[in-house]
């Protein structure tokens, strides 16, 4: 069956996932972690993809990108061939880090984009690993920060300073967004 095309933005904005080859390990060290944002950091300025949140998880890794010139498959790709060398060769194996090709949707509306942003910085809590202001893998931190390669601007225009910013993403909220859900294989009995 032929894959199907991906749906394109018509605001520039996207959620990416990418899961690691049988929901193994992307990230063992914090060198790991590092090395993933600093190749992101990299990749994402030379091919024109602005970076407005990240969270890395375990297995998977959640992306919100601004890309109206659509250049993410590039980024991705260039993003995925560097970090499976690396990692192959720091933890002696060969093979596909990555499972699959990343899932991506289309962010069209600012009520969206908003659930998008928060979802992704909530997911350490939504895991049970800590506090979503606490875990040092994703772009938490970044609001309002101008030393990091993320780009926030956006949501400084809807929410105003630091403290209106940490109580908007503490806030309980039912914001469901695109997942890595694999489907279960059924042979029909």
């Amino acid at each position: 069956m032929a894959r199907q095309a991906r749906k394109l933005s018509d605001s520039g904005y996207m959620h990416v996932i990418v899961r690691g080859i049988g929901r193994q390990l992307l990230f063992e060290t914090a060198e790991d972690h590092t090395f993933y944002l600093e190749t992101l950091k990299q990749y994402s300025q030379a091919v024109g993809v602005t970076v407005c949140a990240y969270c890395l998880m375990e297995d998977h890794v959640h992306l919100l990108m601004y890309d109206p010139e659509q250049r993410i498959p590039t980024l991705m790709k260039k993003l995925g061939i560097r970090y499976s060398y690396y990692f192959n060769r720091k933890y002696d194996r060969s093979g596909p880090v990555f499972g699959d090709r990343y899932r991506s949707e289309a962010v069209e509306d600012d009520s969206y984009l908003l659930t998008v942003y928060r979802y992704i910085l909530r997911e350490p809590e939504k895991a049970g690993i800590g506090k979503a202001s606490e875990y040092p893998w994703s772009s938490y931190s970044a609001y309002g920060d101008e030393k990091t390669f993320v780009d926030t601007g956006v949501l400084e225009g809807y929410v105003r300073d630091r403290e209106a910013y940490e109580t908007w993403i503490a806030e309980e909220n039912d914001d469901e967004c695109l997942e890595y859900i694999t489907p279960t294989h059924d042979d029909g009995w």
